[in-house]
C-alpha cells in the first residue's frame, strides 16, 4: 500500500481531494512481541464501526513476497498497531492510532507466480479480545451505567469510556456468570433515559467506547450536509472544488423499507405487555401506542397506556398515519400485533428496590419501539473518507426530486425549495461506517437510518 495517498500535494502537504490520507505505520507484532512494519505489503485496509457493535473490526489484506507466514511466524496470536494521518485542504493533520488483536486469517492463496502469497486477517479491539477470556459474576445495585462503566474500566482495562447523558434506570440484582461484554449487553438492554429511550454501547474510530442514549443521538447537531448531485461548478484543485467534493454523495443505494407490517410485528407502533407478579399473585398489563401521548389509567400504576413522543426523533413527525385502518382501528391501536410476557416479584428486594424484570415493566414497551422505529428508512452512502464520519453521528442527506429539468425549473420559480425531495431528504443517524483504504484512496461507506418522517401525514 502506498505510504502517501496519490491525492496529497507533496509540495504543500495539502489534500487535492477529500479522502486523501497518509499511512504513518502498520506495525505487526508476533507472539513474542517482535514487530514487523507491513505497510508496504498491505493492499487493502478496512475498519468498521457500528452503534450495534461493542468493538471496532479491522480487516487487512496482504500481498507477501517475504515469506512472512513462516519467518514471522503467524500462529494466530498476533496484534497490529495502525497509525494513519489525514490532511485537510489547509494542510492540517488529523490522526488515528489504533490497536487490534488478530482473531482469524480467513483467506490465503497463491497466484501463478510461485514467490507471491496473499492472505488476509481480521482483528478486534483489545477490550473485546480480553472479554472472551474472562467470566464475571457479581451483584449490581444502582444505575445501570455505573455497572457498565465499572466493567469497562476494571474488567476490560479500557480508559476511554464516554457517557454524556446518564440514564435514570437503576435496579438491584446479580450478573450471572458470563463474559464482561455479555454482561454489559445484559445491562444495556435495561438502560434508558427519562424519555424511556434506549442506549447504544459502541466504539468509534477515535478509540472511545461510548454509551449513548437514543435521545442524545437524535438531538445532536448535524455533523455535515451531503448532496446527491453530479454538478461541478468550480475549477479543479481549487478550495471551492475541494469543499464541493467533500459534500458530495458519490453513490447511494437504498432499502427504503417503509412497509409497516414487519415493524408492527416487532412492536414499533403498538404492543400489549403482560406482567405476572408471583409475589402479589396479580396479573396486569400495559398497552403501548405510538400516539405521542402518555395516558394514565384510573388508579393504575404503571399507566394503562403509554406512548412514544415523535418529537424525540430525527424527523419530528410520526412515521404512521391514523387514516389507514386495520379492523376499523389505526395501526397504533392494534395492540395484539406484538405481545410480551414478563414475570415479576414485588417482594424480591422489599418494597423499594427494583429487580431486572421490574425495569422492563417500567419501560412499558417504549424502549423497544425506539429501536424498531429506527428501521423506518435506510440508505447506504459512499462518501469521501473522513476519520470523523463516525457511527452515532447525524448527517443531513439531500436528495434531488426525480422530475424532468423543465418541470423542475418551473418548481424553482414558484418556491426556493423545489430542488430537493422533502420526504427522503433530511436528518439521518449513521448506524455504521466502513472506512476503506485501497489504491491510495480512502472512502467511507455509511449506513444511515431514520426513525420518523419530516412531512405531516
Amino acid at each position: 500500500m502506498n505510504n502517501i495517498s496519490k491525492n496529497i500535494d507533496s509540495g504543500t502537504n495539502k489534500s487535492v481531494t477529500p479522502g486523501a490520507y497518509k499511512i504513518k505505520s502498520i506495525e505487526f507484532f508476533n507472539h513474542i512481541d517482535e514487530s514487523f512494519e507491513i505497510q508496504n505489503v498491505v493492499t487493502k485496509l478496512v475498519i468498521t464501526e457500528s452503534i450495534y457493535s461493542n468493538t471496532l473490526i479491522c480487516k487487512i489484506s496482504v500481498r507477501d513476497t517475504t515469506n512472512l507466514v513462516e519467518e514471522f511466524p503467524l500462529i494466530g496470536q498476533e496484534r497490529v498497531k495502525i497509525k494513519l494521518g489525514q490532511f485537510g485542504d489547509d494542510g492540517s493533520d488529523k490522526e488515528i492510532d489504533l490497536e487490534f488483536y488478530v482473531t482469524e486469517y480467513p483467506l490465503y492463496g497463491r497466484g501463478r507466480e510461485k514467490h507471491i502469497q496473499a492472505f488476509s486477517f481480521s482483528g478486534i479491539s483489545k477490550h473485546a479480545y480480553v472479554s472472551r477470556f474472562k467470566k464475571i459474576s457479581r451483584a449490581v445495585d444502582g444505575l445501570t451505567s455505573d455497572g457498565i462503566s465499572n466493567i469497562v474500566s476494571n474488567d476490560l482495562g479500557s480508559g476511554s469510556f464516554v457517557l454524556n447523558n446518564p440514564p435514570i434506570s437503576k435496579f438491584k440484582g446479580t450478573i450471572n456468570t458470563q463474559t464482561p461484554l455479555d454482561a454489559i449487553e445484559w445491562l444495556r438492554k435495561k438502560t434508558y433515559d427519562d424519555k424511556k429511550a434506549p442506549y447504544y454501547f459502541f466504539q468509534t474510530l477515535n478509540g472511545d467506547v461510548n454509551l449513548s442514549s437514543h435521545t442524545e443521538l437524535v438531538e445532536q447537531d448535524v455533523y455535515f450536509d451531503y448532496y446527491s448531485t453530479r454538478d461541478f461548478n468550480y475549477d479543479p484543485n481549487s478550495e471551492e472544488d475541494y469543499l464541493q467534493r467533500k459534500h458530495r454523495i458519490l453513490e447511494i443505494t437504498s432499502d427504503l423499507k417503509l412497509g409497516k407490517i414487519f415493524q408492527a410485528i416487532d412492536g414499533a407502533y403498538a404492543s400489549e405487555n403482560f406482567y405476572l407478579d408471583v409475589g402479589n399473585k396479580t396479573f396486569t398489563s400495559t398497552e403501548f401506542s405510538y400516539s405521542g401521548k402518555f395516558i394514565k389509567g384510573e388508579g393504575e400504576e404503571p399507566p394503562a397506556r403509554v406512548g412514544l413522543d415523535p418529537a424525540n426523533s430525527l424527523g419530528k413527525k410520526s412515521p404512521i398515519s391514523s387514516d389507514f385502518l386495520i379492523d376499523n382501528a389505526p395501526i397504533n391501536e392494534n395492540y395484539q400485533s406484538h405481545h410480551e410476557y414478563v414475570s415479576t416479584n414485588a417482594f424480591a428486594f422489599g418494597e423499594i428496590e427494583k429487580n431486572y424484570n421490574e425495569m422492563k415493566k417500567e419501560s412499558g414497551g417504549i424502549t423497544k419501539a425506539y429501536v424498531e422505529n429506527l428501521e423506518s428508512v435506510t440508505h447506504d452512502l459512499k462518501l469521501f473518507g473522513d476519520y470523523e464520519l463516525n457511527a452515532g453521528k447525524v448527517i443531513d442527506v439531500n436528495l434531488p426530486r426525480a422530475v424532468e429539468p423543465d418541470i423542475q425549473k418551473d418548481m424553482l420559480k414558484k418556491s426556493d425549495d423545489g430542488y430537493f425531495d422533502k420526504h427522503l431528504s433530511g436528518k439521518y443517524l449513521i448506524t455504521s461506517s466502513i472506512h476503506t483504504f485501497e489504491n491510495g484512496e480512502y472512502f467511507t461507506q455509511v449506513k444511515v437510518k431514520r426513525d420518523s418522517f419530516t412531512i405531516n401525514l
